[in-house]
């Protein structure tokens, strides 16, 4: 479904997550401006991951805890943030969001797996461990998989499991493995 035109993200909003810029976010009056998707659906924490802009991610999340909600959102590829943290490669972000998320559950006190976004599945059935080792992103699917173990056991949509995809994409499983 495609964001019409009235509500799509505006090009001030995009700049800021894309290069990190915090003022902004110190300016924003309201939160429902920070709330608008690109034409691939793409929110601002989408963006701000994408470019690796932890400290906007940050700043976001605390001034406009509302918002927690765009860490789950995805985007046209089915990607949650944490997906795109994955593919990018960014230990930081995803760690940064999980414990985030991990914060608000507590005070939630809902086990719902649609609130954590590391289960959900992309439109390919990926999950974020099926993500971070297609992209030999070793470390960010240990650290959820010391998380989460229940990530070990779920398959995409060609019915691979991290095991399979671990060895398809020629990763060191054995790294996944060992534990500090």
């Amino acid at each position: 479904m495609e964001t019409p035109e009235a509500v799509r993200m505006g090009k001030e909003l995009y700049v800021a997550a894309m290069k990190g810029n915090i003022e902004f976010l110190h300016e924003a009056q309201n939160d429902d401006s920070l709330r608008r998707k690109t034409h691939e659906q793409n929110n601002a924490i989408h963006i701000a991951t994408r470019h690796e802009q932890h400290e906007f991610i940050e700043v976001f999340l605390r001034k406009f805890p509302n918002n927690s909600e765009l860490i789950c959102e995805k985007n046209s590829k089915g990607n949650t943030p944490v997906h795109t943290a994955a593919e990018v490669g960014s230990l930081n972000i995803v760690s940064q969001l999980y414990t985030y998320l991990e914060s608000i559950e507590g005070r939630d006190e809902s086990d719902d797996d649609n609130n954590k976004p590391w289960k959900r599945k992309s439109s390919k059935g990926n999950t974020v461990v099926h993500v971070a080792l297609i992209h030999s992103n070793v470390k960010i699917a240990r650290f959820l998989l010391e998380k989460d173990s229940d990530l070990a056991y779920i398959v995409n949509e060609s019915m691979e499991a991290p095991l399979h995809l671990a060895i398809k994409h020629h990763v060191n499983y054995c790294k996944l493995l060992i534990l500090n």
